[in-house]
């Protein structure tokens, strides 16, 4: 199964784990999942007790997917400083299902 079908997948408050390109891991739970097969993905991560805000997006292009990119923003920042800041892109992701909702 490929990255993006896997992440296409996911349920609202799936635990996700996912290693970037320089072995930097993240991981926190779906809150937002929009994915059309063989056209987009985007999926937004949210750290547990965090105002960190993390956005993995991929799109097909004419016969193959693009890779899953990583942007990182903190929502706890001041309101005029907030930023999205592009940490790279998947190469392994994890996936648990949660049962509980809370986030």
């Amino acid at each position: 199964m490929s990255k993006v079908t896997k992440l296409g997948s996911l349920g609202v408050f799936d635990h996700v784990q996912v290693l970037l390109g320089d072995d930097t891991e993240l991981e926190g739970r779906a809150t937002a999942i929009d994915y059309v097969p063989e056209e987009r993905l985007r999926l937004e991560l949210r750290p547990r007790n965090s105002g960190v805000r993390y956005e993995l997006s991929a799109e097909h292009g004419e016969s193959r997917w693009s890779p899953v990119r990583v942007r990182r923003c903190d929502t706890e920042a001041d309101a005029d400083a907030l930023q999205w800041e592009s940490l790279g892109n998947v190469v392994n992701v994890s996936v648990r299902p949660d049962s509980s909702a809370s986030v």
